[in-house]
């Protein structure tokens, strides 16, 4: 499976009684859907996935494959499961249609002090999997171990990239040489697009991407024609909005969309709408970004 460009995770919906707000995803999907993005990654933490139910996610998975269509790629998130739980998400993922299954590791540290327990649950899972698996992966620290880590998962047949978050362009320029071509690295980090995405790595899931998703492509045609000025430049620009999001989370995220043409409405408890405080910040920050 190969990956390309600019993908963008979808926020989720909901109405005042707190149940997903189907019309609302459609109108959404529609919005984003006349960009060039590559694809959606649906139901992770911007989606507000571990608020969702087993049943909601699958039908969200479902509803965004039909609606999303052939020339795009539909990113099934999956998280927070032991491996009996993930590899039933990971096939109602492709009972939906999705292209892959993107999954993020439980946290193993209070239950086990094993250094492999997580690559052992990638591993696991994958042997399973009929959907190609991209795992989530973290640079920060010592980002070479991790690097190695990657590498070493990036022998399984059925695991074909990795979702990075954390480190530097740098780290992100080591994890896509140490796994090889054939290895499709993601970045999650605005700050580390431009490096990455020249050295190495295939595509970018960038939060901005859900509520100006054409700032978010021109960063990437910039980088694509080799101006890594006018990428930083670009990059430069939304990192205050990227800031806010990451401070404030799914909140400041769908105040956002509210702000530009998409609907991000209110979350679902225990999160709440974003302060007064919040949405002024946001605001300015979206202020001169092509949406």
């Amino acid at each position: 499976m190969r990956f390309r460009g600019i993908y963008a995770p979808l926020v989720t919906p909901f109405d005042h009684r707190g149940n997903i707000y189907w019309s609302k995803v459609e109108h959404n999907l529609a919005q984003l859907r006349r960009t060039e993005l590559s694809g959606f990654l649906v139901c992770d933490r911007w989606g507000e996935g571990p608020l969702l139910s087993a049943s909601e996610r699958a039908e969200l998975w479902q509803r965004v494959a039909t609606l999303a269509g052939a020339d795009v790629q539909v990113l099934a998130a999956i998280s927070g499961y032991g491996v009996t739980q993930a590899r039933e998400a990971v096939a109602a993922a492709e009972a939906a249609g999705c292209a892959c299954a993107v999954l993020d590791a439980p946290d193993l540290r209070a239950l086990a002090p094993q250094a492999d327990a997580e690559e052992l649950f990638f591993r696991a899972v994958a042997d399973k999997s009929a959907l190609p698996v991209v795992v989530e992966a973290r640079l920060g620290g010592n980002a070479g171990v991790a690097a190695q880590r990657l590498a070493s998962l990036a022998t399984h047949p059925a695991i074909v990239g990795a979702l990075v978050e954390g480190g530097s362009g740098e780290d992100v320029e080591t994890a896509a040489t140490m796994c090889g071509p054939d290895y499709s690295i993601l970045v999650r980090d605005l700050g580390a697009t431009v490096r990455g995405l020249s050295n190495g790595a295939r595509a970018a899931v960038l939060a901005i991407a859900a509520a100006v998703p054409f700032h978010a492509l021109s960063i990437e045609e910039a980088i694509r024609t080799r101006e890594r000025e006018a990428a930083a430049d670009l990059v430069a620009r939304a990192l205050e909005l990227d800031r806010l999001l990451h401070a404030h989370g799914v909140p400041a995220l769908k105040c956002a969309l509210d702000l530009r043409s998409c609907y991000g409405g209110i979350p679902r408890l225990p999160l709440l709408a974003a302060s007064p405080a919040t949405a002024t910040a946001v605001s300015g920050a979206l202020h001169e970004l092509a949406s």
